[in-house]
């Protein structure tokens, strides 16, 4: 798992981006590595960096799911936040957190290949090279996966919040 060593830090940092939570990261992480090492086809994956994205943003995305399908989505005001002594109020804080569900939500909704190209330009902060070594293709294919991707997640984004306002949430 020479894998993990390299990249570890970064799927733990990508867990924790998608969940906001350490805990589940930290439990997360440890379900990626066992996946992985029971995983016949990660094993044959060309591109083993990318399979160990991919999975890792499964896991939190169905994580997400499960939580929410408990009535337990994420209760952000027990997630710790680090802030500058100028941070917003509350309520700001309370928005922000309401976005972030709203978006982590609408990202487990969407195509794989869109979830990938998304988490590692946007909150990975990838260049294009690395988001096309991932997914196999061109520089130039990345950049058009990424605006194409940003298109659908906003039509998704749209949709959440119209069945909100119909059903008052």
């Amino acid at each position: 798992m020479q894998l993990l060593s390299a990249e570890g830090r970064a799927l733990h940092g990508l867990l924790w981006r998608l969940t906001q939570r350490a805990d589940v990261a930290e439990d997360l992480m440890q379900d990626l590595v066992i996946k992985l090492a029971d995983s016949a086809t990660f094993s044959r994956a060309d591109r083993p960096a990318a399979f160990a994205r991919r999975a890792a943003t499964n896991l939190a995305l169905d994580w997400r799911r499960k939580q929410k399908r408990r009535g337990l989505a994420a209760d952000w005001s027990t997630v710790q936040h680090t802030r500058a002594a100028d941070s917003p109020g509350p309520v700001s804080v309370l928005e922000q957190d309401d976005e972030i569900a709203r978006l982590l939500d609408a990202l487990a909704q969407m195509k794989p290949t869109d979830r990938v190209v998304l988490t590692m330009r946007y909150l990975e902060e990838a260049d294009y090279d690395a988001v096309a070594a991932a997914v196999g293709k061109t520089a130039a294919q990345a950049r058009g996966l990424c605006f194409k991707a940003v298109r659908r997640l906003r039509k998704q984004l749209t949709k959440i919040e119209t069945v909100e306002v119909r059903h008052g949430a």
